[in-house]
């Protein structure tokens, strides 16, 4: 056990009084650095890259779906099928957690590289509602559920006092994706067809995910059975407040990230050309909001709780700026602060969830706190501005 001194910064990330607190960290066995280490944080930010990242793209395919091969359909069950990825993917959480307990960690990144690559090419082949909702939904949501819970779990198992930053490394990979995907999806759609920039989309999944599988190792011996549901975290009140927290902040967090596109156009604010970038703006600033709060002096001096509290409401504020009715500057300038901070709000999440667990071998709390998730991931399908196509409805 080693004693590091942290700037007053107790067990749930919140400054104490007392400047010369101490926290005890087990960094027994873990390399904190070296080109292995940080390999790992290479391939887990390409899992993050194709899973948050992707997610988070959605409102350009949603766009486009509007106006070619589901041109049909109503904003609410074309929403469904972002939705339902988003829904598979935490879901999924709940059963990975235990499943990479028990060091069956290669079959999650194989499975889940598979299902995400399967599913985006057959994406592309796709005429139909149902097509796209079992391909896009479906298979590519739990394929992204089997990757998502090894991106989160990996630094922790190879870093200590810098596990802050390689989480933060490790969670731009969002953002990252969030502005290659909908720039690439946007360019090449008029160019080459929905068709061939599925499969180039699938291309850039197969080397990234490749990538992820050469350089990860298993991070720790098989641990023993546990329950699917880690009934100790249900007694940890502080945990419980942070887990509640987190699902109220989500049941309306990806609203913006599907609809803001198509807001901005039935606003009358911009022109559609010019809305479809909102969203990689939108990622763009997230990486900044992703990274900046896990510098060390940062996290150190102000804690990462305390941040996350001024996060989110800072996100509320963003979010009541936008009935103002803003033009196009102002527009973007909210933008970018909404992907600011949202951006802090994910990125924080994995270092106070490993600060709030005593027994760092419980990765599976995070598949547990992902099954309270679900039903707020679901649910953006409903916190909708309004529905189809009658700008009355953003009003």
């Amino acid at each position: 056990m080693v004693e590091k001194d942290v700037v007053g910064e107790n067990r749930q990330g919140v400054l104490s009084s007392d400047s010369s607190a101490t926290i005890k960290l087990d960094v027994k066995g873990l390399p904190n650095g070296g080109l292995k280490a940080w390999l790992q944080i290479l391939g887990a930010f390409f899992l993050y890259f194709n899973t948050w990242g992707m997610v988070s793209s959605f409102g350009s395919y949603e766009s486009d779906y509007e106006d070619s091969i589901l041109a049909n359909s109503g904003s609410f069950q074309i929403s469904t099928i972002g939705s339902v990825q988003s829904f598979l993917m935490v879901f999924m959480g709940f059963i990975a957690g235990p499943i990479f307990d028990k060091g069956f960690f290669s079959y999650l990144l194989r499975i889940g590289t598979l299902l995400v690559l399967v599913g985006t090419i057959t994406q592309g082949l796709s005429t139909d509602y149902w097509q796209l909702l079992l391909s896009q939904g479906v298979c590519v949501g739990i394929g992204m559920g089997c990757l998502a819970v090894p991106a989160v779990a990996v630094p922790s198992a190879w870093f200590s006092t810098k596990l802050p930053f390689a989480n933060g490394i490790v969670v731009s990979a969002g953002g990252f994706g969030g502005v290659v995907y909908p720039i690439m999806i946007r360019s090449l759609i008029p160019l080459i067809g929905f068709k061939y920039t599925s499969l180039s989309v699938a291309l850039i999944i197969l080397v990234t995910l490749g990538i992820s599988n050469v350089v990860l190792q298993q991070p720790t011996a098989p641990r023993t059975e546990r329950d699917f549901l880690d009934r100790s975290a249900l007694t940890d009140v502080p945990y419980v407040l942070f887990v509640l927290g987190c699902v109220l902040t989500f049941l309306g967090l990806y609203t913006t990230f599907f609809y803001i596109a198509t807001y901005a156009v039935e606003a009358n604010v911009t022109s559609e050309s010019m809305a479809l970038y909102l969203v990689s703006i939108l990622n763009g600033s997230s990486v900044f909001g992703r990274v900046l709060p896990n510098v060390p002096a940062i996290t150190q001096r102000l804690g990462p709780l305390n941040m996350m509290v001024v996060s989110v409401f800072s996100l509320a504020l963003v979010v009541l700026c936008f009935n103002a009715g803003p033009n196009m500057a102002g527009l973007v300038v909210m933008v970018i602060f909404y992907g600011f901070f949202v951006g802090a709000f994910f990125t924080l999440q994995p270092t106070i969830f490993e600060r709030l667990t005593e027994d760092k071998s419980r990765s599976c709390r995070w598949g547990s706190d992902e099954e309270l998730w679900i039903l707020c991931m679901l649910g953006v399908e409903r916190c909708q501005f309004g529905s189809g196509r009658d700008c009355d409805g953003y009003q």
